[in-house]
């Protein structure tokens, strides 16, 4: 699983009165609580910075594969809600799971002059839109550095400003001590602590900032990202692409933070034809309780310590609500996968019978049978079938359910390597849902028990780049793949 992190401390005021909606767009769901214009206003902003990603890019406006559900929320408590141990000073993350796509922020009442929690919710979405569209292997300095470089854009209706400061970025540079920028440009998240941490992440920003000022640079970035995509090591890449060596362009990006050549760019804009489809949905009274407790499950992750308390929280929430859909969908999921899968099958049946072609309830109720599946059980087989039904109902109600697609090719002989279906099923949850690293793991593994090796690598490249790469089960599996050897044994198996 992926996530991101990052740290901001500011303060809120909120409303007692407000309401949950949730805003659908052609990339968001956007849940947050406060009137419909202010979250109509905030939808059409992000479509528009999508669409800006993509200009800045240089590629072709599109949707992402999965919708990312974005959470507004009012202050860090809701925040813990979804990561109770969360680190002080820390104002949003973004989670790529095998269940679903979340970013989550703090961010008022979703006011747009907000600029910390624009600061926030724009770096997500610009994680979000790099591995879902990018098609490449990004370096970890470089996902970090234009996230940070993005999340400062001003969308104001007759202009764009891009690439003001980022002020802790800058502070950091001023004040505190240089990495190596060898050390930086082959570093991950991992690699650093504290202060070192906070450089890695203000000289990415700086860098990214210095390329993206000058139409040279820039190329010869793209010839060096190139070159990282196809396997070449960053210091193999560096030097032939921007005919310079580490220390020099540290030096010139030293000169740039302390020049007036260091300056934002500003787009002008005229009045647009194109109008923002946006859907406003008032959410049931039970979202003030549930609605967290769902953006928790999708986001995966729960320690085994706090479930059976997550749990029990639920049981007792879903019982003031009866009959409402939003609760009985929580605690279908809750018990299906920490408590009584009986009473989850019991109680997804009934949203079944309302809701029949529901992709996300047909979906929980083919976990829920797979989960119950026990090996050599006098009912494997039937279990097996019958979840089997539910992910294909699933699928057909919704092809890009990547979830479904997941499980479905899991539950098949081989753990997803068995058969063709499962093939197809993995490498589709892959390209919707690049960003998770157990889905894209899995298909490279899948690709390399058939010797699919050339597919495989360009998946094991992306994940073992990724700023926040926790393990090294990638590293190990695309160091196979060059040598055209078998999948390692998992660290998990």
């Amino acid at each position: 699983m992926r996530h991101w992190l990052i740290v901001l401390i500011f303060c809120w005021s909120g409303h007692a009165d407000a309401r949950w909606l949730k805003a659908e767009t052609a990339s968001f769901r956007i849940y947050g609580e406060g009137s419909e214009a202010d979250l109509r206003q905030r939808a059409v902003r992000l479509e528009d910075y999508v669409s800006l990603l993509h200009f800045v890019t240089g590629t072709k406006r599109q949707d992402f594969p999965a919708k990312l559900d974005l959470y507004l929320l009012r202050n860090s408590d809701q925040l813990r809600i979804i990561q109770p141990a969360l680190r002080r000073g820390v104002a949003g993350f973004y989670r790529a799971s095998p269940y679903g796509l979340s970013a989550f922020a703090v961010a008022g009442a979703y006011d747009v002059s907000d600029d910390a929690g624009m600061f926030v919710i724009q770096h997500e979405v610009a994680h979000h839109f790099m591995f879902a569209l990018g098609h490449t292997s990004y370096p970890a300095w470089y996902a970090e550095g234009f996230a940070d470089y993005m999340a400062q854009t001003d969308i104001q209706p007759d202009r764009i400003i891009i690439g003001d400061v980022q002020p802790a970025r800058a502070i950091a540079l001023l004040r505190g001590d240089w990495l190596p920028f060898q050390a930086v440009l082959n570093g991950t998240t991992g690699d650093f602590k504290s202060s070192g941490l906070s450089m890695f992440y203000a000289e990415s920003w700086l860098a990214t900032h210095y390329i993206f000022n000058d139409a040279q640079r820039l190329a010869a970035f793209r010839v060096y990202l190139d070159g990282v995509a196809s396997g070449v090591s960053a210091d193999q890449a560096f030097a032939p692409a921007f005919k310079t060596d580490y220390s020099s362009f540290q030096s010139q990006m030293r000169a740039y933070m302390r020049s007036d050549r260091m300056t934002r760019t500003v787009l002008k804009r005229g009045a647009s034809e194109q109008v923002v489809p946006v859907q406003i949905a008032t959410l049931p009274p039970s979202a003030d309780k549930m609605l967290l407790m769902w953006a928790k499950l999708r986001a995966g992750g729960q320690g085994k310590l706090l479930r059976d308390e997550f749990l029990a929280q639920v049981r007792t929430d879903a019982a003031l609500y009866p009959g409402d859909s939003l609760a009985m969908l929580v605690l279908g999921y809750a018990e299906s996968v920490f408590g009584d899968r009986g009473a989850g099958a019991r109680t997804l049946d009934a949203l079944l019978a309302k809701d029949p072609d529901n992709a996300e309830i047909l979906y929980l109720r083919g976990l829920n049978e797979s989960l119950s599946v026990s090996k050599d059980a006098p009912d494997e087989a039937e279990r097996v079938a019958s979840a089997r039904r539910y992910f294909t109902s699933a699928y057909k109600a919704d092809p890009t359910h990547f979830p479904t697609l997941f499980r479905y090719a899991m539950l098949q002989e081989g753990g997803g390597h068995g058969n063709d279906n499962s093939l197809y099923a993995l490498l589709k949850a892959a390209r919707v849902a690049p960003q998770v690293s157990s889905i894209v793991i899995a298909a490279a593994r899948a690709l390399m028990e058939r010797k699919r090796y050339p597919e495989a690598i360009p998946l094991l490249t992306q994940i073992v780049n990724s700023p926040h790469n926790r393990g090294d089960e990638a590293k190990r599996l695309l160091e196979a793949a060059r040598q055209g050897l078998p999948p390692p044994r998992s660290e998990v198996e």
